[in-house]
């Protein structure tokens, strides 16, 4: 579990450090009821962007939810993303 967590998280840090800039829209806000953490279900934030005319989707999760709760569909986001993989991804600023 360990080096799954730490790739995931190096992937999250990659575009800050290597990757452009695009805006995005929040899809949907809500809660993944098929995962509890500490006794919790995580918020899940769905977004997409546009990159050289094709349309990417991507997702922030987490169980810190009094900011999350309050984003809404339609509402723009920052995302930061690797030009040759535009998968790879990260929201600025980050959703905590």
């Amino acid at each position: 579990m360990w080096p799954k967590g730490l790739k995931d998280a190096n992937n999250e840090l990659i575009p800050f450090q290597h990757g452009s800039i695009a805006q995005g829209k929040i899809i949907t806000v809500e809660y993944d009821y098929s995962k509890t953490i500490n006794g919790r279900h995580p918020l899940t934030v769905n977004f997409s962007f546009a990159v050289g005319g094709r349309t990417h989707q991507g997702n922030v999760e987490n169980i810190f939810t009094s900011i999350n709760q309050l984003k809404q569909s339609g509402e723009a986001v920052w995302i930061v993303y690797i030009p040759e993989n535009p998968e790879l991804i990260s929201v600025w600023p980050p959703m905590v």
